[in-house]
C-alpha cells in the first residue's frame, strides 16, 4: 500500500472494496452476515489513528474490542447507510457487527480513515 497517497478517497465502495481475509492492516475490511450471528474484523486495525464504520443498506449494531468481540443485540445501533468514526486504541482495534433487527443480511466496511 502506498503510505504517501491519500487514503480511500471518495470512500470505500469507489475504490473497491477488499474481502475480509486478504487484507493488511488499515485497508478497507467487508464485514457481512444475517441475522445475530456476529461477524467480526479479520485484521486489527492500527491503533493510534481514526477509523471508520460504515453500514450497508441494512441497520447494525457493532461492538468495538481489544480482540474480535461478539456483538450483541444491545450494542451500539447504527442505522442503514450511518457512519461511526473513532480514534482507535489497542482496547478498540477490532469490530463485531450484527443484524441492526436481529433478523436481516447486513454488511458494513471497516477502514483507517487517517495517516
Amino acid at each position: 500500500m502506498d503510505t504517501n497517497a491519500p487514503l480511500f478517497v471518495g470512500g470505500p465502495v469507489a475504490t473497491g472494496i477488499v474481502n475480509a481475509g486478504t487484507v493488511a492492516a488499515g485497508e478497507p475490511q467487508r464485514i457481512s452476515g444475517t441475522g445475530t450471528t456476529s461477524a467480526a474484523s479479520t485484521v486489527a486495525l492500527p491503533a493510534g489513528r481514526m477509523a471508520t464504520l460504515i453500514a450497508g443498506a441494512n441497520a447494525i449494531r457493532f461492538r468495538l474490542g481489544a480482540a474480535a468481540p461478539t456483538a450483541e443485540a444491545t450494542d451500539v445501533y447504527l442505522p442503514a447507510g450511518g457512519r461511526f468514526d473513532w480514534y482507535v486504541t489497542v482496547a478498540t482495534a477490532w469490530v463485531s457487527v450484527e443484524a441492526g433487527d436481529g433478523s436481516s443480511a447486513f454488511e458494513a466496511w471497516v477502514w483507517v480513515s487517517s495517516l
